[in-house]
């Protein structure tokens, strides 16, 4: 955050605001200081409301991970053709690891067949392990698991605490401006105000 004055300067200013009656503190002064201390306390309150938002988002993610680890099982499947890493779903960067193949894998009394993402120097007739519906045999993404639905969970909340720190110190930053145009104002008017008494002599 920039800002013309460190958190020292803000205390200082509290503090002499309380005595009352100091002319070297302005109200324009005693507001800014006043609304550092607001922007602080809520930083600070932000905290544990991120925490318990987290918390939960965390038991939603681990439900999440652990409801698809039921309804999606791993089969093993075989490559029909090695992979083309030109093919669509390659692309330059992710060809050099993965690439697109056809596969096909035994469901029961059926035959299902896909495209499915594998290594790309895989070959032909190889094994690859698959993810499908538990019910009805169809491709389906990798579930998604514990660890990664907590990283999740800590991300989320992490997020929020980041949006309100922003919101927060874009809102200071906005009255501090504001508050920065009075004090502009106020001292060109006691300064044409010096000059025009000056000038009488």
């Amino acid at each position: 955050m920039k800002t013309s004055t460190c958190a020292g300067d803000y205390l200082d200013r509290m503090r002499r605001s309380r005595r009352g009656g100091n002319p070297l503190v302005r109200r324009a002064d005693r507001i800014e200081a006043w609304l550092f201390f607001v922007l602080l306390t809520t930083l600070a309150l932000m905290i544990p409301v991120a925490g318990f938002i987290g918390a939960g988002s965390w038991q939603s993610w681990v439900a999440l991970a652990e409801k698809q680890s039921t309804e999606r099982t791993p089969v093993s499947a075989t490559l029909e053709s090695a992979p083309d890493p030109a093919a669509p779903g390659g692309g330059e960067v992710a060809s050099s690891v993965t690439a697109p193949a056809p596969a096909t894998w035994q469901w029961g009394d059926e035959q299902r067949r896909a495209v499915v993402p594998v290594d790309s120097w895989s070959v032909t007739g190889g094994d690859v392990t698959v993810w499908v519906d538990a019910r009805s045999g169809e491709l389906a993404d990798p579930p998604l698991t514990v660890g990664a639905a907590k990283v999740s969970a800590v991300c989320a909340g992490v997020f929020l605490w980041m949006l309100s720190v922003a919101l927060a110190i874009t809102m200071f930053e906005s009255a501090r401006w504001g508050l920065e145009r009075t004090r502009r104002r106020r001292w060109n008017r006691e300064i044409e105000a010096f000059l025009g008494s000056t000038s009488s002599y």
